[in-house]
């Protein structure tokens, strides 16, 4: 039994319950979409506990977490294996997080592989859960979340990799959304990839730090992005680095107003 959350909710739902708690999973996963993200949090709370007393305690299921589960952190800590086995003298991992899963997985093997690799924890300015936890000390909920990065908009670390995280973090970043969005352009135009936001983090946060000499890893954890999505965070990156704009005038309705408004660019240009 497994938790998931996003697009990915619904076709989980559909296809393992059948039931009339799908359409509870469903509607939580839209409201997901439409960035309603504390409506979202109760409902998934709530349909998680029903989840857990219905299929896991009553039927035997095992719930899966998707982040606050130390096997699951352990499975995602394979990537740091790949990563030294490809690149052994590297400096730098780069690792965005929400919940923490993922993060904790690769902190905690890439320290134990090699103490002398810098881990990073990237995660979204409006869902700043694990820096505000690190700067207090112990597993904190932040007030709201607010960014683009659906993937790590997670209020709350998960508790049981809350100390993991604390050891082996050695540095946390936040990234704004509009970095986001330019990061998005540079890797669809320069890279020919499709990053989902969360995923971006990484890329972002390259432009924060001095790497100049170093040996440098960004996770990017996945490419979950609707076609409605990606053609809005292309028109804002374009828009934010003045390679189009908008303009709107009001013209009185009679002939000749519109050439007068083409001369008038044409001139300026």
């Amino acid at each position: 039994l497994c938790m998931v959350s996003g697009r990915c909710c619904d076709q989980t739902a559909g296809a393992l319950f059948r039931c009339e708690l799908a359409d509870l999973i469903v509607s939580a996963a839209y409201l997901v979409s439409t960035g309603t993200l504390h409506v979202l949090r109760f409902k998934i709370d709530l349909v998680s506990v029903t989840l857990r007393e219905i299929f896991a305690d009553e039927h035997g299921y095992t719930f899966v977490h998707p982040f606050n589960d130390l096997e699951v952190a352990t499975g995602q800590g394979s990537i740091a294996m790949e990563i030294i086995k490809e690149l052994p003298t590297v400096d730098y991992i780069l690792v965005p997080v929400g919940g923490g899963g993922l993060c904790t997985g690769v902190s905690t093997l890439a320290k134990l592989l090699n103490p002398k690799i810098k881990v990073i924890a990237v995660e979204p300015a409006g869902a700043a859960c694990l820096k505000a936890s690190l700067e207090a000390g112990e597993v904190t909920t932040v007030s709201k979340i607010n960014t683009i990065a659906d993937g790590t908009a997670v209020q709350t670390p998960g508790d049981k990799l809350f100390p993991y995280l604390q050891a082996n973090v050695d540095h946390v970043i936040t990234v704004d959304d509009s970095e986001l969005t330019l990061s998005f352009l540079d890797m669809a135009e320069n890279h020919k990839m499709i990053v989902e936001n969360s995923g971006l983090l990484t890329v972002a946060a390259l432009k924060h730090l001095d790497f100049k000499g170093k040996k440098v890893v960004s996770v990017l954890s996945g490419g979950n992005m609707d076609v409605l999505t990606m053609a809005t965070v292309v028109q804002n990156g374009l828009m934010q680095r003045d390679r189009i704009f908008t303009v709107s005038v009001m013209l009185p309705d009679k002939p000749g107003q519109l050439a007068a408004v083409s001369s008038l660019i044409a001139k300026e240009q």
